[in-house]
């Protein structure tokens, strides 16, 4: 993108006979998809990525210890340590999640841009919530507040008990027969007909992932 001068917007839209042989869906992805300095490229390329970066900053101004974009544009370092403080910074609920709708909406505003819209949204986990944006049910100030909302509002129910996610390489049918008996585990997330997510407290997670290794099931902890 840093080498490819953008053309005249007027321009943009003939390439939308490209998308008219069918429908088109948006699928935007959930909490995990975040890495600091995501759509780095693109933002210093096009006004739409900035703007929504923008937006985040200034709706979050007052709820945030730093700038939303510091926390996804952090410093430029050469430490491993620092490097992992910086990821784990944007890890956090209550930041990972408008950042991850800050960056899905300036996507989606490119794509709007270049005159492809969508015939059908949808969301993984969290993504939902930028999906009603994009479907025209949620505004985008709204998107915002809402993703820190959420992610307040899930570490404080969390805050006396962690909590823990898993993905686990079998399907519904399976892991309910095999995970019979194990406490405090729920199946949260129907990725795929090969992956389900389970959720629970920290010692459920651990002793669900055991008991399905012994089975030769893999399964891997979410951060």
């Amino acid at each position: 993108c840093l080498m490819i001068r953008r053309p005249p917007r007027s321009t943009l839209f003939p390439y939308t006979t490209l998308f008219r042989s069918g429908k088109t869906a948006f699928l935007f992805p959930g909490q995990g998809s975040q890495y600091p300095g995501m759509l780095g490229d693109v933002a210093m390329a096009f006004d739409e990525v900035r703007h929504e970066m923008d937006r985040g900053d200034e709706l979050l101004c007052d709820r945030l210890e730093r700038p939303l974009g510091r926390y996804i544009y952090p410093p430029s370092t050469f430490k491993a340590d620092e490097e992992k403080a910086a990821s784990q910074a944007l890890a956090q609920t209550e930041i990972a999640q408008p950042a991850v709708g800050a960056a899905s909406l300036g996507m989606l505003r490119i794509l709007n841009a270049l005159g492809v819209q969508p015939d059908l949204v949808a969301g993984h986990s969290y993504g939902e919530y930028v999906a009603l944006c994009a479907a025209g049910a949620l505004g985008a100030d709204d998107m915002i507040r809402i993703s820190h909302r959420r992610g307040v509002l899930i570490n404080a129910a969390s805050r006396n008990v962690r909590g823990a996610m898993a993905a686990v390489e079998a399907d519904e049918q399976l892991l309910e027969e095999k995970l019979d008996g194990i406490e405090g585990i729920t199946l949260v997330n129907f990725n795929s007909p090969s992956q389900t997510v389970i959720a629970g407290t920290e010692e459920a997670v651990a002793a669900a992932l055991a008991h399905l290794k012994k089975q030769d099931i893999a399964g891997r902890r979410l951060d």
